[in-house]
């Protein structure tokens, strides 16, 4: 480890996101090109190792990495506002350069607060989807923040949460036919694929 205030996480199962593929395929995402080899994929882990000055994480826990790491320094984070860091850098981030490398590897240093504990019992191979569960639920409260609880709403994303949260109509597109199978399965009452049927949403 490189100091004492960090941890060292044994990254578990990984999966790969759409900005993984648009790095993979096109060699970046929209204006962000690589510039260098770099190591793509935020995931979950376990703490295998711990700095002297760690608190609050033990050896063996499991957590969700957070791939974001806020300067700090800026006006949003003396401000304590770090989510709008303006100089933020992500884990297999292509955004700087040197580019952040990210988790596709057997271990991966970081600073406790990058770690989300999850709770005992929860399956690792689940644990990988924490970051993208993490988006759907903030989207989900901020749409109830701005039209009030979902019961009796027609929803368009995360199918999911919206399903849980008693949404009546949960509308769903992609353009990957298993995707579209995956929503029909948790729930979703139109589910389109608007590569192959792009008046899909006509009704």
């Amino acid at each position: 480890m490189n100091a004492p205030a960090e941890v060292r996480v044994a990254v578990l199962p990984k999966g790969i996101c759409e900005s993984d593929l648009d790095c993979w395929l096109e060699g970046g995402i929209g204006t962000i090109r690589m510039g260098e080899p770099i190591i793509l994929v935020h995931e979950a882990g376990r703490v295998d190792a711990s700095g002297e000055g760690v608190t609050g994480l033990s050896v063996g826990q499991l957590v969700a990495i957070n791939p974001s790491h806020p300067c700090g320094l800026c006006d949003f984070c003396q401000q304590g506002l770090p989510i709008h860091c303006s100089a933020m850098t992500f884990k297999g981030s292509a955004m700087y350069l040197p580019h952040q490398q990210g988790m596709f590897r057997d271990r991966v240093v970081i600073g406790p607060s990058q770690c989300a504990v999850l709770p005992d019992g929860t399956d690792p191979s689940a644990a990988v989807c924490a970051g993208s569960l993490a988006v759907c639920l903030h989207a989900a409260n901020r749409g109830t923040a701005l039209s009030g609880p979902m019961p009796g709403k027609t929803v368009l994303l995360s199918v999911a949460i919206a399903r849980q949260r008693g949404a009546a109509d949960i509308i769903v597109t992609d353009v990957q036919s298993a995707a579209i199978a995956v929503a029909r399965q948790m729930g979703a009452e139109h589910a389109t694929n608007t590569a192959t049927s792009p008046d899909g949403l006509a009704v």
